[in-house]
């Protein structure tokens, strides 16, 4: 009887020393992982940004690929999300939606695990010469449970190595995608104002800032709507002359004065592309747009064009400038 007393007492006595313990031990736990992709940061982030490709590199969707899948919110971006439903246990059940998304900086998850309560995610991105650095980052609460904070000791451990076969498959799906991504779409018409000048190629730049400039007052004193992102159609280029016409697209067409014209964007099909930075990095998203012509026989039929979605003035960064080319196709 007296052994089992001692039994009990050594039991019960390092329960409470594991409870004191427990309080010592840490609430928050954050697991971090890093890795180098060899790939431009536009193609690394755009991976993560919309949730739709995770299927390609996620450790857990590879674990169940039978797992039931509902999208909801935004196409990309922040409010975009997912929630997932899955018997193994591995997975279980549970909804991630992006928070918060910086163009080509950062991208910052919230996850409810159902039962198993909550947990943020975030990932930042640095590019370099070599390729974008990404690091993928968790944190979560374990509470007051002292089992809980017991089992946060070896949340590095369980998270840390999913979260490097991750790293490891989305550096494999990033470096076997192209720099540029090509669509065919069918475009609407679009009407605009425009502006046509002809001038030396390298004041290109110059020329058309002063364009602009002249279709925003003139949008401003007649009170047009601009309804789109300002475009610019290229008539003929070579490296001593360009003729262009830079446009603001609108709904319909005022009374006009002076040189500014009311055009249109033919409605039809078009390939599109996406140039992420510079202005002088052009050439590429064009070369890559020749290459697809070649490669599926086909001709261009009129002229290319470039939507500007970012505007230099409000964002000071160029690796942030983002342009979609057109070119018609037949």
């Amino acid at each position: 009887m007296k052994t089992f007393i001692k039994i009990i007492l050594v039991l019960v006595i390092l329960v409470v020393l594991l409870f004191i313990i427990s309080l010592f031990l840490p609430r928050k736990i954050r697991v971090e992982r890093a890795m180098l992709i060899k790939a431009p940061v536009h193609v690394v982030f755009n991976q993560i940004n919309d949730v739709r490709n995770w299927e390609n590199w996620s450790p857990w969707h590879q674990i169940d690929t039978a797992m039931e899948i509902t999208y909801f919110g935004n196409k990309h971006g922040e409010g975009s999300g997912y929630e997932w439903r899955s018997s193994n246990p591995q997975v279980g059940n549970g909804k991630l939606t992006i928070t918060a998304s910086v163009l080509f900086d950062s991208i910052a998850t919230e996850m409810d695990f159902m039962e198993q309560g909550t947990a943020s995610a975030y990932y930042l991105f640095d590019e370099t010469d070599s390729g974008t650095n990404v690091i993928w980052g968790f944190e979560t609460d374990m509470g007051s449970n002292p089992i809980a904070r017991y089992m946060g000791l070896m949340m590095d451990k369980m998270i840390g190595n999913d979260y490097e076969k991750g790293l490891s498959q989305l550096s494999e799906v990033c470096m076997s995608l192209p720099e540029y991504e090509i669509k065919e779409v069918d475009l609407e018409e679009i009407n605009y104002l425009g502006l046509k000048t002809k001038c030396p190629t390298g004041m290109i730049g110059e020329k058309m800032g002063q364009l602009f400039g002249e279709l925003m007052s003139f949008t401003q004193q007649t009170g047009t709507e601009v309804k789109k992102a300002p475009i610019c159609v290229y008539y003929s280029y070579n490296d001593k002359e360009t003729e262009f016409e830079v446009g603001l697209p609108v709904d319909s067409i005022p009374e006009l004065s002076g040189n500014i014209k009311g055009q249109k964007i033919k409605a039809g099909k078009y390939i599109k592309t996406t140039h992420y930075g510079p202005y002088d990095g052009l050439p590429k998203a064009y070369a890559a747009l020749q290459e697809w012509l070649s490669v599926n026989n086909k001709s261009m039929a009129g002229y290319p064009w470039e939507k500007y979605v970012t505007d230099p003035q409000m964002e000071p960064d160029p690796r942030k400038w983002i342009t979609k080319i057109y070119f018609p196709v037949q």
